[in-house]
């Protein structure tokens, strides 16, 4: 019970804590779903592009990371299954998005191999994505 000046009322609880949950799910998906077109983008915001194997192969997943690329060099696979399971999310249910790239050569090229994106580009993404979303400070 909350008591303030005269009044006197009750807090729903559980309906306070599903509001609280319905904004952290929102937030969750939208930073992920932000994310992954950041680094699915044309460079040199995104991922470099030369077969397009690195910039195709940011997939998402739902509590576990996925354990190998999407397609190979020559078979370019440019939808991401996982997108499907990570706007079906649930936070009670769930805790974890991963956006991930498991092709051999990433981490290369996020330390700036090609000239097409500087280095540091993953970590760019990420902020990027926060703040597109609210996540840190804007001065707002």
């Amino acid at each position: 019970m909350v008591k303030y000046g005269s009044h006197t009322g009750l807090i729903n609880l559980e309906a306070c804590l599903d509001a609280v949950d319905a904004v952290a799910n929102s937030a969750m998906i939208n930073t992920a779903l932000k994310l992954h077109e950041l680094l699915r983008s044309s460079p040199p915001v995104g991922t470099p592009i030369d077969t397009a194997w690195a910039s195709t192969n940011w997939i998402m997943s739902v509590d576990k990371p996925s354990e190998s690329p999407v397609g190979t060099k020559q078979s370019i696979v440019r939808t991401d299954p996982g997108i499907a399971a990570v706007l079906q999310f649930d936070i009670k249910q769930n805790r974890t998005i991963f956006v991930q790239n498991n092709t051999p050569y990433i981490a290369r090229l996020n330390r700036g191999w090609s000239k097409q994106s500087p280095a540091g580009f993953v970590e760019t993404a990420i902020d990027g994505a926060m703040l597109a979303t609210g996540q840190v400070g804007g001065g707002k």
